[in-house]
This record gives C-alpha cells, sequence and structure tokens, in this order.
C-alpha cells in the first residue's frame, strides 16, 4: 500500500499506471485495478496489454461477459 500511496503521488506515464493496477492485484484490491485499467483503456483503446489485464480482472472477479465484451471491442484492432 506505500508503494500504491507513492504512485498517486506522480504524474505517471503508461507504463507507471498499468504498474500501479498491477500493485492493487497484489494487494487483492480488484476493484481498484479495475478502475485504474478502465480508465486506461478509455485513453489508449488499442493497448492490448491493458486490455487484456481488464480481461483477466474481470474473469477473477467472476466478471465473465464483461471480459468478453473487453476482448471483442472493435476498438482494439
Amino acid at each position: 500500500k506505500d508503494a500504491i500511496a507513492l504512485f498517486d503521488a506522480a504524474t505517471l506515464d503508461t507504463a507507471d499506471r498499468v504498474r500501479l493496477a498491477e500493485l492493487h492485484l497484489a494487494a487483492n484490491d480488484f476493484p481498484a485495478a479495475e478502475r485504474r485499467l478502465r480508465e486506461l483503456l478509455r485513453e489508449r483503446p488499442k493497448d492490448l496489454q491493458v486490455r487484456l489485464l481488464l480481461a483477466d480482472v474481470l474473469i477473477w472477479t467472476s466478471q465473465y461477459g464483461d471480459a468478453l465484451r473487453v476482448l471483442a471491442d472493435p476498438r482494439r484492432d
């Protein structure tokens, strides 16, 4: 959680924002990870890494339909 606080106080590039979502996952804070990844995906709809990580989070939280929609979004091409 200390690492998350450090990230929150900084200006973050895309890679840092993905790491922040991964820190939320490591802390079992799936809602925060999902929020961060959805925000990033809105800004970068073609980012496959973000799309796959968000789909993983959705599967881990039993949101299977949402995971399929994320993976099938036509903006990913």
